[in-house]
């Protein structure tokens, strides 16, 4: 309504610099891209509920209030082609997909405490922003100090150029570092364990950048062990866990 409103009020501008007809067309795309996804992905998925999905939706929904927050309603969606995602606007109401095998394995269902982590991130992002953003910021400091004191120049310019390369990229993927370590903190093992596993099975280049939003599986591997410690669980016990899985999943 806003945007309709200022659409009636335009006129040109005498001088183009000054002109908002670009900006109005830009948010015009905007809106319509968001009533495309609505229309295509969104809607067909809230109007086509099966048991199986009001069954995950009021278990995801009793995780929320366990945690507090009762204000959140969640709408799963599992028949459909799409691996775990979320579409987390508005965080009220966000819609969770998974595949309809969680249904009868429930070992893929702690997945669902990264997606939790979306929810948090629209809910909470300045606080998430705050405190991972100020432990980024350190980190780059301490790049750039080690690329200052390179005594080679060529060397020291390399260093810097990768360390702007870097940050750039990291910050794109905060939100995913972010449910990774929501997703190990709230879940612990389960959450660990799943996602391992998970992801082990279909990346065949761990230590690459694959994804541009999310870090490399043996990053995303550190960062959960990183959440297990803050949580007090020995590493040991984790790999042992993790051995065992593979082991079983083998044996059939």
């Amino acid at each position: 309504m806003d945007l309709a409103a200022r659409l009636a009020a335009y006129h040109p501008a005498p001088d183009p610099l000054l002109d908002t007809r670009p900006q109005l067309f830009s948010e015009l795309r905007g809106v319509a891209n968001e009533l495309q996804f609505l229309r295509t992905q969104e809607l067909p998925s809230y109007l086509a509920t099966t048991p199986h999905d009001a069954y995950v939706s009021e278990l995801l929904k009793s995780l929320f209030a366990e945690s507090g927050i009762a204000e959140v309603h969640p709408v799963a969606s599992l028949h459909q082609a799409s691996w775990f995602a979320t579409a987390a606007n508005p965080p009220s109401h966000p819609l969770m997909l998974a595949p309809i095998q969680v249904v009868f394995d429930a070992g893929e269902i702690p997945l669902f405490f990264h997606e939790t982590g979306h929810v948090l991130y629209r809910l909470w992002g300045q606080a998430f922003h705050r405190h991972l953003g100020a432990s980024m910021a350190r980190t780059v400091d301490g790049l750039r100090r080690d690329a200052s004191n390179r005594s080679d120049p060529t060397d020291r310019k390399a260093r810097y150029d990768l360390v702007r390369g870097w940050e750039r990229l990291a910050y794109r993927q905060l939100e995913e570092v972010a449910c990774d370590l929501v997703g190990a903190l709230v879940g612990g093992p389960s959450f660990v364990v799943a996602l391992h596993i998970a992801l082990l099975i279909p990346s065949t280049t761990p230590f690459e950048q694959t994804m541009p939003n999310y870090p490399p599986l043996d990053v995303r591997m550190h960062l959960a062990t990183a959440g297990l410690r803050r949580l007090g669980i020995a590493h040991c016990w984790m790999s042992i866990t993790i051995a065992a899985h593979v082991n079983q999943n083998c044996r059939f």
